[in-house]
């Protein structure tokens, strides 16, 4: 019960950091995982101080204290998902993010019962939720509003055709091939 009820905290605060950062002149859009992360929907982070995609992590239960090893595995995994996944939306988004000289970063925030802080053996930044706002604005990029909206558009765009991809793939259609109009058998 006791990891529940910290798990929520966790959630809490993770919730409070991303309304910070809207306030701060971030934009924040879901992004389906990739992968093993495909059950879990990333964050792409987009704002005066860089892009960023955020993988989040919930440590199950007491892992932290008694499967120590199996969590880093679970975490390092958890990483590399987020890894493949920011190289997607990096590719995506290539244009509008090679005229404004920027790249995404990917991190991992830990929502759960304990963090193990700055551990870059998954090799990208590990932080709590209360971390989050202050490693994000802690870039030296700085975007204006303009710039930001023009590449969320973009985002939203590419996001907006890899949801039809997605969807496609899904119940079996590849695209080809003769397409149902609605209500037809």
């Amino acid at each position: 019960m006791r990891q529940w009820a910290e798990a929520a905290i966790g959630r809490r605060q993770l919730a409070r950091g991303l309304r910070r950062l809207t306030l701060l002149g971030f934009e924040i859009r879901d992004v389906l995982g990739h992968g093993d992360s495909a059950q879990q929907s990333d964050r792409l982070l987009v704002g005066p101080h860089g892009v960023y995609l955020v993988g989040f992590h919930s440590p199950p239960g007491n892992a932290w204290r008694s499967e120590r090893i199996d969590q880093v595995e679970t975490i390092a995994a958890r990483a590399q998902a987020t890894h493949r996944l920011a190289e997607i939306v990096s590719a995506g988004l290539t244009s509008e993010l090679s005229r404004l000289s920027v790249r995404i970063h990917p991190l991992i925030t830990i929502v759960g019962p304990e963090q193990e802080r700055g551990a870059l053996i998954v090799g990208l930044p590990l932080l709590g939720p209360a971390g989050l706002c202050e490693h994000v604005t802690a870039g030296a990029v700085v975007l204006s509003a303009m710039q930001v909206g023009a590449l969320m558009d973009r985002a939203d765009d590419w996001l907006a055709r890899r949801s039809v991809i997605n969807l496609q793939q899904r119940i079996g259609h590849q695209g080809g091939g003769r397409r149902r109009r609605p209500g037809s058998l």
